[in-house]
């Protein structure tokens, strides 16, 4: 029989309950997913639920709102559970292809690019001093790889604009 944390299907319930009065509170949301999963208050399994459902919550909003799905996806990949980091990069990906660097030009996005550069370096810094998978380390530097084509294509195509 598994322990966990006392109080944590309440704080699940309450994450995931959690109104959806707009974007940034989906940010809010994931952020205090990480501070739960640093504090503990949550056990792993609910912390792999709550991710998903996450997750799948930004991916409702991708068509509308990229800019705050790749940050929340982002933020997500700063839990340190291959299953949800697998499941995060699957979802980014996408998003960091060439075919929406017109819009990222359009829309001024360097400060995410620059937020996304540091969040994945962080990650991978620690996938490197803690020995966690390779084959999840190669997709977190293809994904970073994606993000600095971005950061150093940004400013010329700017400056053209």
């Amino acid at each position: 029989m598994a322990t966990s944390p006392i109080g944590s299907k309440a704080r699940i319930r309450e994450l995931t309950h959690a109104p959806f009065s707009s974007e940034h509170s989906l940010l809010k949301r994931a952020n205090q997913l990480i501070q739960d999963f640093e504090n503990k208050c949550i056990s792993q399994e609910g912390m792999i639920f709550y991710a998903k459902e996450l997750i799948l919550e930004f991916d409702k909003l991708k068509d509308s709102e990229i800019s705050i799905v790749r940050v929340g996806l982002c933020i997500l990949l700063k839990l340190n559970i291959a299953e949800v980091q697998l499941k995060v990069i699957t979802n980014l990906k996408p998003l960091l292809h060439l075919k929406f660097l017109y819009d990222d030009v359009e829309q001024n996005q360097s400060q995410d690019f620059l937020f996304l550069e540091s969040t994945i370096s962080e990650v991978i810094v620690k996938h490197l001093f803690c020995f966690y998978s390779q084959e999840l380390l190669l997709f977190l530097i293809d994904l970073y790889q994606d993000v600095l084509d971005h950061l150093w294509l940004l400013p010329y195509l700017n400056l053209s604009r």
